[in-house]
């Protein structure tokens, strides 16, 4: 099984190139049947379908040939197109793995401020996200003011590509803070994981992830739960709000909070006698849990 994946996605190349060669035509590589300069004339046809179909066509050869230049600069151009579906189809064939050109970058800059369609701003900054710190240096303060976009999936992605550059945006982790309380419980949810994936201060994640657990959204309280979790013993100054947890109405928020108490260690000896009565939960997986909580905290079980 470890060997399957790699196999798999060569297999899935050898077989692109296969067809690429096959319908392109004989002097370089095409797709779809027409070569990569027919592909490029239709980015300067009048309907916006089929310079997007043209685009995307473009990135297929890019999957062959990252490195083509007549295709990139081809691409890069489309960058200015005044539809945003033809520049996103532009961008994402841009920075794909093994093509990343830097040509792109402004212009996937200019997607996320100027688009007056939020998928596009949200696609843009997904896009700056994968990219990480070769984004440029622009990228941290484009997504940090992105945080205030009006609408709420923009926001939620905006901090998802924060979360993606890790500690690296360090700087972005005060604003993020100030939008924890965000309207919309996605975002919401992406603004703690960004924190998690930061690698935020204890001083700043513990409080955070201790206020979510009181959340009105219960994949945020389970969230909150499994990210005290993952700092481990960290996190034991909100291990009296994980025991109020305990209670909560939803079986995995109750299973995610007994997570986290059995992984902060000796500390949480002093409420075993709240987690052996999760012993008589109505939910086998809660009761599971609590028994491996049980074990590991008295040190039976393997940490």
């Amino acid at each position: 099984m470890i060997t399957a994946i790699p196999l798999a996605a060569s297999y899935r190349k050898v077989l692109l190139l296969g067809a690429l060669v096959l319908m392109g035509c004989n002097s370089e590589i095409g797709y779809g049947g027409r070569s990569s300069r027919d592909w490029i004339r239709s980015l300067s046809d009048s309907s916006a379908r089929s310079r997007t179909l043209a685009a995307d066509a473009l990135g297929k050869i890019l999957e062959i040939q990252p490195k083509s230049p007549r295709v990139v600069q081809a691409l890069i151009g489309a960058l200015a197109d005044s539809v945003d579906e033809v520049r996103m189809a532009a961008a994402t064939a841009l920075v794909a793995e093994g093509v990343r050109a830097e040509g792109a970058i402004p212009g996937v800059h200019a997607a996320l401020h100027d688009s007056a369609h939020a998928q596009v701003r949200s696609h843009a900054a997904m896009i700056l996200g994968s990219l990480g710190t070769s984004a440029g240096e622009g990228a941290l303060p484009a997504l940090i003011e992105a945080l205030d976009d009006p609408d709420p999936q923009v926001r939620s992605s905006a901090a998802e590509a924060l979360g993606k550059f890790g500690q690296a945006a360090a700087s972005a982790v005060p604003t993020i803070v100030s939008h924890l309380s965000d309207s919309a419980s996605n975002a919401r949810l992406k603004m703690l994981e960004a924190l998690f994936n930061i690698r935020a201060p204890d001083s700043v994640v513990v409080p955070a992830f201790r206020n979510a657990l009181s959340d009105r959204d219960a994949s945020i309280r389970a969230a909150a739960a499994y990210m005290l979790g993952g700092i481990r013993a960290a996190a034991a100054p909100a291990l009296d709000a994980l025991v109020v947890v305990l209670g909560d109405e939803d079986p995995t928020v109750r299973s995610a909070a007994l997570f986290a108490i059995s992984e902060i260690g000796p500390e949480a000896r002093r409420v075993l006698p709240q987690i052996r009565r999760m012993l008589g939960d109505p939910d086998d997986r809660v009761r599971r849990l609590a028994e491996d909580a049980v074990a590991r905290i008295e040190g039976r079980g393997a940490r």
